[in-house]
């Protein structure tokens, strides 16, 4: 998996951590299965949203875009 090494980021909690290393394994085994990255982002945040229906979306959704562009630079 890619790592990021210039960024730092600080999580809110364990919680988030988990979701956003989770969307970044999620972007990485997709872009290995030959998906783009509009796709690739598309998928994701309607998994998102399917997971968090009855619920507002949680706030780590607004970097699935900032991630995927990281995967595919990678």
């Amino acid at each position: 998996m890619p790592k990021h090494p210039e960024k730092k980021h600080q999580y809110k909690n364990a919680f988030e951590k988990m979701h956003m290393y989770e969307i970044k394994d999620r972007a990485v085994v997709l872009r290995d299965l030959g998906y783009g990255a509009d796709e690739v982002k598309a998928r994701l945040k309607a998994n998102a949203a399917w997971e968090n229906e009855l619920f507002e979306l949680p706030e780590y959704c607004r970097h699935i875009d900032p991630i995927v562009d990281y995967v595919f630079r990678s």
